[in-house]
């Protein structure tokens, strides 16, 4: 395992590092849709409040993207932990008052962050070496993700099993918020600083051709975008609570074995060539395929684990290669263009499909927005089988 971390540059060890730190706070994104469900809020509700809050905050990031734009990226970060740690004050305030127009402001806040997350691919683009990129995110993934199969359980039993009151997961809201904020200074006190992602857009040419194998790539990287849009965390919550039983715990649960499974399956991806992407990227896309059709199925948390090693597992096979295969076909004096291009369709799937998820949820069964997600990665394994053939 160490053959490779030693080969990769400072920045990028620090950098995968700063993930594993940060990992933790992000069981977040399950107090808050349970919050949510618990507070009266329907999944439906509770979707179109998320949509609503997005399309929102799409207008913000528009403006605070057009400053950001030639800044650093670590500065970037820095504000996304700013945004996150004020988005989850304003949660608190919102579940402790009950006010609707609180827990929109929350959303609009958080969702302002996630418009940011595109600086992450950049900084990745440059810390990275092109050669053993692949392996790299191996490590990307890896790290992070044992992390968090270590400190979710423990915080799912703090506050689904030791202590499961409203008042505690309020208590666990501000102590995220506190450490989001701590976690600013990362990026700019620890992190180095890439001179080659400062200013993507002022680097690039206009005119030059876009390799055409670059296209299909691209939309089934928007599809899987699709998928994991059609089940975000509201979507996980609500059918724990409604179909398969349990709280947060048995969500962390389903999370550990998530990350376990991950970790497990990326190590022995490191001794795979990179000639064998194609194929890996296929094989991960079909476990991830079954995965949401099983759960679509499932009506014990026995099943639901399984689904998550499944879908996991497609995952670790799958990612590094493919994002190899989408930077090889990604010019380098277009690298900001095509990449932000991607993220903003991303961005508008990602803020019509809660109210989607939800709505279907509400109308037909809990897992029905898992289906969809199965049709949207079958979809993108043509478009990987075409764009390589």
């Amino acid at each position: 395992m160490l053959r490779y971390w030693s080969r990769l540059p400072l920045a990028a060890k620090k950098y995968i590092l700063y993930h594993c730190l940060i990992t933790p706070l992000l069981f977040v994104w399950y107090i808050v849709p349970y919050l949510m469900l618990e507070s009266g809020l329907s999944v439906a509700e509770a979707g179109v409040l998320l949509t609503v809050g997005s399309a929102a905050s799409a207008c913000l990031n528009f403006l605070v993207g057009k400053w950001l734009d030639r800044g650093c990226p670590n500065t970037i970060m820095a504000i996304i932990s700013l945004v996150e740690g004020t988005s989850y004050l304003l949660y608190y305030l919102a579940f402790t008052t009950r006010s609707i127009i609180w827990l929109l402001i929350g959303v609009i806040t958080e969702r302002i962050s996630f418009g940011l997350y595109p600086v992450y691919a950049v900084y990745e683009y440059e810390a990275y070496p092109e050669d053993i990129r692949e392996k790299a995110y191996v490590y990307h993934n890896v790290l992070p993700l044992a992390s968090q199969a270590i400190t979710y359980p423990l915080i799912g039993y703090v506050l689904g099993v030791l202590w499961p009151t409203w008042k505690a997961m309020l208590t666990g809201l501000l102590v995220v918020a506190l450490l989001s904020y701590f976690s600013i200074l990362l990026p700019l006190r620890w992190l180095p600083r890439l001179s080659g992602a400062r200013s993507l857009r002022k680097e690039e040419k206009r005119g030059g051709k876009i390799p055409p194998g670059f296209y299909p790539v691209a939309m089934a990287l928007i599809l899987l975008g699709l998928a994991t849009a059609m089940a975000p965390p509201l979507i996980l919550v609500n059918l724990f609570k409604e179909v398969l039983g349990g709280g947060l715990f048995e969500v962390s649960l389903y999370e550990a074995i998530a990350a376990l499974t991950i970790v497990a399956f990326s190590l022995p991806l490191l001794k795979v060539r990179k000639e064998w992407g194609r194929y890996m990227v296929i094989l991960g896309l079909g476990l991830a395929c079954i995965s949401d059709i099983i759960l679509v199925c499932a009506k014990t948390l026995e099943l639901a684990l399984v689904s998550a090693f499944l879908a996991s597992a497609g995952y670790a096979v799958m990612d590094p290669f493919f994002m190899d295969i989408l930077f090889s076909r990604i010019p380098e004096d277009k690298k900001g263009t095509l990449l932000g291009g991607i993220a903003g369709v991303r961005r508008i799937i990602a803020i019509i499909s809660p109210a989607i998820a939800g709505l279907l949820a509400e109308a037909l069964f809990p897992a029905a927005p898992y289906l969809v997600s199965a049709v949207a990665i079958m979809a993108s394994m043509l478009l990987v089988l075409y764009a390589t053939r």
